[in-house]
């Protein structure tokens, strides 16, 4: 087996929870989701470009190192409260002009975030034209919409109502719409379906499993 975000050969991916989701790298600590992300931007050569201008939210700090080592990439890492962040900034008011960066990922930040909204439109209006924003956030498809309680601010009942203590929502398949409403032309890649099976195996991957997935939500500009 071989982690392709550390790029180093393991024996096994350890299972640090109940769930196939939760198979960890030994390593760098990545889980399938940061694989799958990886393995995504390399395959669809979205890291090549001279220079490309990357904004990472929330940055994983294995993924933050990798994408350093990127040649002729200026990467800028922003974050609401880690200190280790590039620039302390809130999602819904970026410190940054219109068009700054040419992709940007947000990978299990917007379930966080109240007003998701108009965090969605700050990441359009930072984009450039040709740019590419990645975003990745549970979705349960069974549900007919979004489920929110914006009126519950306990931890407990949140992590009653949305498996996680400082989750303030639960996407459904309307989740493109928020997106697209944003003013992104967004195509969902079940990525982890794409990949070819020995690949997957070798890289620690597991098959999205329904209803809650873990879809590659790709947005452009326009």
């Amino acid at each position: 087996m071989r982690c392709p975000v550390c790029a180093h050969a393991v024996s096994r991916f350890s299972r640090v929870t109940d769930s196939p989701l939760g198979l960890e790298c030994p390593r760098c600590s990545s889980r399938p989701r940061h694989r799958l992300l990886w393995l995504f931007l390399t395959h669809e050569r979205l890291l090549m470009g001279s220079p490309l201008r990357v904004l990472h939210f929330a940055p994983e700090p294995f993924l933050e190192s990798r994408l350093r080592r990127v040649p002729r990439m200026r990467l800028v890492t922003v974050d609401l409260e880690d200190p280790r962040a590039d620039v302390r900034a809130d999602i819904v008011d970026l410190p940054f002009e219109d068009g700054e960066f040419d992709l940007i990922l947000c990978s299990h930040v917007l379930e966080h975030v109240p007003d998701d909204r108009r965090g969605i439109k700050e990441l359009r209006r930072v984009l450039a034209p040709s740019g590419v924003a990645i975003v990745q956030s549970p979705v349960n498809y069974d549900q007919n919409g979004t489920f929110e309680a914006p009126q519950e601010t306990n931890p407990e009942e949140r992590l009653k109502l949305f498996s996680q203590r400082d989750h303030v929502r639960v996407y459904g398949p309307d989740l493109k719409d928020r997106l697209e409403n944003a003013g992104f032309r967004v195509g969902i890649r079940a990525y982890a379906e794409e990949v070819d099976p020995r690949v997957a195996a070798q890289c620690g991957l597991v098959p999205e499993a329904e209803p809650l997935r873990n879809d590659l939500y790709v947005c452009r500009a326009g």
